[in-house]
């Protein structure tokens, strides 16, 4: 595989709009899950191409799952990213991994409250229960259900967040101590 040729490629900044015959898309900075992550609004299906901003969806199941990778997830960056979400109004969110959400009020609400759940946990236990027993909170909190997706698989997405937020306190601590 070639690479894209640099002058081939370029940046887009916040509500900047690319104009595609009937689609136009509209691309939303979008930080928390990444100082990078981008979001597109597409304004002829109002649906919204998530990137990995509003976590994870895993279909059939029907589980909705924060992802919170290291070393840059920012908690309060990405509630911030998910009401914004939510104020688009949007038809559908299409995830980048396992497929689209078609009620995307509901599901940006649930991830409005287990993000900071999620945070609350690996902040309050993860010093006296280890990462396998916050692993063990935060699957039965939210897969234990699951039957289309292996456990193993879902308990590897798991622990990126567990690392993720320690590191994300671990930041918020050190920026409390030190002014």
């Amino acid at each position: 595989m070639r690479a894209i040729p640099a002058d081939r490629l370029v940046a887009v900044k916040d509500q900047q709009r690319l104009e595609l015959g009937k689609h136009a898309l509209v691309f939303l900075d979008s930080p928390g899950h990444a100082p990078h992550e981008l979001t597109i609004l597409d304004e002829h299906t109002r649906c919204v191409y998530t990137g990995d901003a509003a976590g994870l969806y895993f279909p059939g199941d029907e589980i909705l799952m924060p992802i919170a990778p290291a070393p840059a997830f920012d908690l309060e960056k990405n509630l911030e990213t998910l009401q914004r979400l939510l104020a688009l109004h949007p038809r559908a969110l299409l995830f980048s991994h396992y497929g689209p959400h078609t009620n995307p009020k509901a599901a940006i609400e649930a991830m409005i409250v287990a993000y900071p759940e999620w945070s609350r946990v690996v902040r309050e236990k993860l010093a006296s229960a280890g990462e396998d027993g916050v692993l063990r909170e935060l699957y039965e909190m939210t897969v234990r259900a699951a039957k289309r997706y292996p456990r193993d698989f879902l308990e590897r997405r798991i622990r990126v967040s567990i690392k993720g937020l320690a590191a994300y306190h671990a930041r918020m601590e050190h920026a409390a101590r030190t002014g």
